[in-house]
């Protein structure tokens, strides 16, 4: 099933559409990491999706149900911007607040189960004025985890964070998706980080969406290989697969795919004592950041 479904999307401010005709598929228990430009439409279709915004065209749905559903809101977590918290309080302070002004029952244990499960809950009396901006962010998605809810939107919550709490924020992730069997919804420019967590992808060019793809899928497209033309593939490649190292191969679109081979004078040499020339051997080497940018257009930020 599909935690989130936006189907021909579309939101304009005074006749200029920031998002239009978006169509978003994410599957339940996914970590769904949302890619494009700035001002490429990721906050406003995100805030369409929490309800902060309403779409002028297009229709969302949350596990099957209509994004406009009292009960299917309920269980929606969301962090869009900075966390709003008073930083002269404790972190548990501020979130039996929000639990009491969501209506949380037994927010004592509630409180404490989302300190615990983000990484909080040894900081006791002191006050966030003195957390670190990674551990701010942090209790920022434990403020969007009580409630109990089965999807978390998070915009950017490691925006200008240093390493430590980058990683601070990934473990959180991962602990959240897999302990807690959330969907997570989640914006970010650093695209090596997502590539660690993420299991599927969106990739937003100019307010529509240009290409969805799973992590494993992804990995296909972004592996080496040697690429090889040769005029009947299918009679060479048998013989190359029984003297050429390598990890795997395939024929695509006529040429050769010989998957982390390294070495092209051994391949020409193994040709030639078959009677055979490859009219080009190449190699293909693409990583995460470069595909990513191929797809949208090769802008500097993602």
């Amino acid at each position: 099933m599909e935690a989130i479904s936006a189907i021909n999307l579309s939101k304009s401010f005074k006749g200029k559409y920031a998002v239009h005709g978006l169509n978003m598929h994410v599957p339940e228990g996914a970590i769904y990491g949302f890619i494009g430009e700035n001002g490429a439409g990721k906050s406003t279709t995100q805030k369409m999706i929490c309800g902060l915004l309403l779409p002028t065209k297009g229709e969302i749905t949350l596990f099957g149900k209509p994004a406009d559903d009292a009960e299917v809101r309920s269980h929606m977590g969301v962090l869009i911007e900075n966390p709003g918290v008073y930083m002269g309080w404790t972190a548990r302070e501020n979130l039996l607040l929000q639990a009491m002004n969501i209506g949380v029952e037994n927010p004592k244990k509630t409180v404490d189960e989302a300190l615990e499960a983000v990484g909080l809950g040894d900081t006791g009396k002191k006050k966030v004025r003195e957390f670190s901006l990674g551990m701010k962010q942090r209790l920022g998605i434990a403020a969007a985890f009580l409630g109990n809810p089965n999807i978390l939107v998070l915009d950017e919550p490691i925006n200008g964070l240093d390493p430590e709490g980058i990683r601070e924020i990934r473990q959180t992730l991962l602990r959240l998706n897999q302990e807690y069997h959330l969907t997570i919804l989640i914006s970010s420019h650093i695209l090596g980080e997502l590539s660690k967590i993420a299991t599927h992808y969106g990739i937003i060019k100019k307010g529509s969406m240009t290409k969805e793809i799973s992590a494993e899928d992804l990995s296909r497209e972004c592996r080496d290989y040697m690429r090889i033309k040769v005029l009947h593939p299918e009679k060479v490649l048998p013989y190359l697969k029984q003297h050429i190292q390598m990890d795997g191969s395939e024929i695509v679109d006529g040429e050769i795919h010989l998957l982390n081979a390294k070495d092209g004078a051994a391949v020409n040499q193994c040709m030639f004592q078959n009677g055979d020339i490859a009219s080009e051997i190449s190699f293909h080497q693409l990583d995460l950041e470069e595909y990513f940018m191929s797809l949208m257009g090769g802008g500097n930020n993602a």
